[in-house]
């Protein structure tokens, strides 16, 4: 073969390679940002010493910064700047810049980074000396006094100064193509090594990277996981080249079509997540705030800093959400909700399977993974909790088993489908041993010889280690050396540690479920849960208002009629035994549902409609793609033994009519104003949001990591506080002990009850005095108020520099007075917020 034909052979592997390469050049976009927006100005004084102001990054990579100033005079002389590490005491760089200005002149100080790379869990600082000043005697320094972290003289100005920085990150076309580059990687090396298409794989390989992330993550090396996935991508494709003209295989041999329609639903829905943002309060009390905490410290989540909320909570979903995060080079919301969805999409992808001459199928089983989750989890695609990637899991793994039984693949891909949903929840061991007793099952009533239960043992052993391992590192205590490094206060460390010794999952089975008896309370719940499964509002599938037993009944009923109809015309067919094992899965679902929410979490969860249909919903996600793949294998089945044209050509007919009908129905049935409203649920709109971002930068132009802030709201929306936490983190702890506000008696507050009748009393609210409200302060380096009361302005205005400030969104810092009392600093005031 001549060099011509091998580059036209190869011309597809070429034109890859080519295209990484020009978006690995190109890899950069370039952005900017503000330390503090400039709506006053602050004199900085030739004998002043140096100015400086701190900052916390949220970039990766900065490319230069612009100080902008007012000369008053004419100023001429040099301006040292420098950027030091305020964490290490590095000065990353310094440089003097020669300024000349006429009087009333705006000039700029300008120094060049080239990509300098930056530490996002160090805070910096921006720091001003004067060189030789020939003439003048200082600059006005623009600022806003919102903000905070200036310095003048060494002598905190209590303003932030205005800096703007241009930094960069990944642009969304090398994020794109490097994402897919790693899919499809692993996808296409699989199809070669198994003789599988891509539809059957690509799942496979985003539980690959997922393992990996893990064994790294365990060992707190989750950085370099991520490295090793891409060099293991890179050596896969290498090898899927070599195999490909090893072979002399051709281009149609490897090519699906379901590498198109993955390809266009990755870029549909990066373009549908444009502008998302969080919508739930789970995802700022956990989900959302723990990928933002892995992407910080890429680390899970026991670590000296975090600020993640469940620490024995299993970390898988967070892992892959964290690798595409990762390579944005910019914490992202959209991001996160696309590494979700296309996680879920490349597992629900096996559904897409048929055989060639069915491909017309293809269309309703596109169309059933991606609207059957948001039939039975409305928000599916719209949240980053992990219900919905739950049912794919357990999907995948019911699908791989009806597919092909056990076979060398289908053991790879079960025993990290397992992984996976053993790791996804903290209940999914529950829903993995689940699963091994549905094959259990279905091995003794075919009767399977002794040898053929050790991949039971296998599935058991792999479901084991993975729980044990991931309790191990739930139970590992952080160092009370690595906790100092985080604060002098004595309250961090015991608090660090309190959060680190805290109850395992395993400990809690062990307490709650085995050793303790079930109240009153709990077993009146029970009875409740129970009416719940049967009820009709469960969920609203177009016209039929389904409950969760209601959704188990029709489908075994749909499953019982078509296998009467095929045993009436002799064919032989195990629909009515693999769809009662699926629906005693329901029953056992059900079950460890009941049995987790109520006895293990909160008391309350099983009765929460809202919950209720997000938890059984998981398990509906199941039976609906489950059924709606058996019925259509089996009609493959009929079609391969009739051999008759009359036969083909009706059936062709009877084809089309049943593929039309399905999409009609699932159509019909999605709740399709759930896609259409993303940003809307819960309240969480854009005028909600928007205070929010202006709170983040001014924690960012004072706060370091490991600083504490005090969380205040009185007669105040409830969800706000996590809103809030989600928002300041990771760099800042949050104490939400105001939440329920907070007075100096309780005389004081039943006389501010009686003067505003309108107001309904708060049985929640703290007593605590003014000095023993001083007292807890001492721990904290902040304070904010959410919402303030005159009551609560009575009750602790001797605290305040200036009383007359608290008010709506107020931000102030933990200072001392000369005679070493607590008081409180007023830093800036947040814009309108919903209360």
């Amino acid at each position: 073969m001549t060099i011509r034909d091998t580059l036209k052979r190869n011309l597809i592997y070429i034109i890859i390679i080519i295209g990484m390469g020009v978006c690995f050049i190109n890899r950069w976009q370039l952005l900017d940002t503000v330390v503090a927006p400039d709506d006053t100005t602050v004199w900085y004084d030739v004998g002043a010493g140096t100015a400086s102001q701190t900052w916390a990054p949220n970039v990766k990579w900065i490319e230069h910064i612009t100080i902008p100033f007012l000369a008053k005079e004419q100023i001429k002389g040099d301006i040292k700047v420098s950027f030091i590490n305020n964490k290490t005491g590095q000065i990353l760089i310094s440089q003097d810049v020669y300024v000349e200005c006429n009087e009333g002149e705006q000039g700029e100080l300008v120094l060049d980074f080239n990509h300098q790379p930056l530490d996002i869990t160090s805070q910096y600082m921006f720091q001003l000396k004067y060189g030789e000043v020939q003439e003048g005697n200082g600059i006005y320094l623009y600022g806003s006094e919102n903000y905070a972290g200036g310095e003048i003289g060494n002598k905190d100005i209590n303003t932030g100064i205005t800096i703007k920085i241009a930094f960069v990150k990944y642009t969304v076309l090398f994020w794109l193509a490097l994402m897919l580059f790693v899919l499809y990687s692993f996808g296409v090396f699989y199809m070669l090594l198994w003789n599988k298409r891509f539809e059957e794989t690509v799942g496979l390989g985003v539980l690959s990277i997922g393992t990996v992330l893990y064994i790294f993550g365990l060992g707190n090396h989750l950085e370099e996981g991520i490295y090793l996935v891409i060099l293991i991508a890179l050596i896969l494709f290498v090898s899927i080249i070599y195999q490909f003209n090893k072979n002399k295989m051709r281009l149609s041999q490897i090519y699906c079509p379901s590498m198109i329609i993955f390809a266009v639903i990755f870029a549909g829905l990066l373009i549908y997540n444009r502008g998302i943002w969080y919508t739930r309060c789970d995802e700022y009390i956990h989900w959302g705030t723990a990928i933002k905490d892995m992407f910080y410290f890429n680390s899970m989540s026991k670590h000296p800093y975090t600020t993640v909320a469940a620490l024995d909570y299993p970390p898988f979903a967070t892992l892959l959400e964290y690798f595409f995060t990762y390579w944005n080079g910019l914490f992202s919301e959209p991001i996160t909700y696309v590494g979700y969805q296309i996680t879920m999409v490349s597992l629900l992808a096996v559904c897409w399977k048929t055989e060639k001459k069915h491909s017309f199928y293809i269309i309703p089983l596109v169309l059933a993974t991606v609207l059957v989750p948001i039939m039975f989890i409305n928000d599916s695609f719209c949240t980053v909790y992990a219900d919905s990637l739950l049912g794919a899991i357990m999907a995948y793994l019911m699908v791989c088993w009806l597919q092909e039984g056990i076979t060398g693949f289908n053991v790879v891909r079960l025993t990290l489908g397992l992984i996976a949903l053993t790791l996804t929840k903290r209940y999914g061991i529950f829903f993995a041993l689940l699963f091994v007793g549905i094959l259990a099952l279905d091995y003794v009533l075919e009767k399977r010889k002794f040898s053929k239960w050790i991949w039971i043992i296998l599935f058991l052993g792999t479901i084991i280690l993975s729980f044990v391992s991931f309790d191990r590192y739930s139970k590992k205590e952080i160092a009370i050396d690595e906790v100092k490094t985080v604060s002098n206060s004595s309250s961090d460390i015991k608090e660090t540690q309190a959060e680190t010794t805290t109850e395992t999952f395993s400990s809690k089975i062990y307490n709650k479920l085995v050793k303790a008896e079930p109240d009153a309370q709990q077993k009146q719940l029970w009875i409740t849960f129970l009416k719940d499964m049967w009820t009709e509002n469960t969920w609203e599938l177009g016209w039929y208002n389904a409950s969760y037993m209601g959704v188990v009944v029709t489908l075994q009923m749909v499953s019982a009629f078509v296998w009467l109809g095929l045993k009436r015309k002799k064919y032989k067919t195990d629909i009515l035994k693999k769809s009662v094992l699926l629906t005693i899965g329901a029953i056992g679902y059900g079950a460890i549902i009941l049995v987790s929410r109520i006895r293990l979490y909160n008391v309350y969860s099983g009765t929460v409609v809202d919950s209720h249909e997000r938890y059984m919903g998981s398990y509906g996600i199941v039976m609906v793609l489950f059924i709606l793949i058996l019925l259509l294998q089996n009609l493959e089945k009929v079609y391969a033994i009739n051999h008759s044209t009359n036969f083909k050509h009706s059936f062709y007919i009877k084809k089309a009519v049943l593929a039309l009908a399905i999409c009609c129905l699932i159509i019909i049935s999605t709740p399709l104003n759930f896609i259409i409203n993303k940003n809307t649920g819960r309240g969480f709109n854009s005028e909600y949001m928007y205070p929010f971002d202006d709170i983040e930068k001014m924690t960012q132009s004072t706060a370091k990591i490991g600083d504490r802030v005090y969380y205040i709201t009185n007669n105040g929306r409830g969800d706000n506080k996590h809103v809030f936490a989600g928002t300041v983190s990771p760099w800042m702890r949050v104490s939400i002990r105001g939440n329920d506000g907070m007075c100096a008696s309780e005389s004081i507050y039943k006389e501010h009850i009686k003067n505003h009748p309108e107001m309904m009393p708060n049985e929640k609210i703290r007593y605590v005095s003014e000095d023993e409200f001083a007292d807890e302060l001492r721990e904290y380096q902040y304070v904010f108020i959410m919402k303030s009361e005159d009551y609560f302005i009575d009750s602790y205005r001797g605290l305040f520099e200036e009383p007359d400030s608290v008010e709506n969104g107020s931000f102030y810092k933990v200072k001392y007075n000369e005679e070493g009392k607590v008081c409180l600093e007023l830093i800036g005031k947040v814009g309108v917020l919903i209360c």
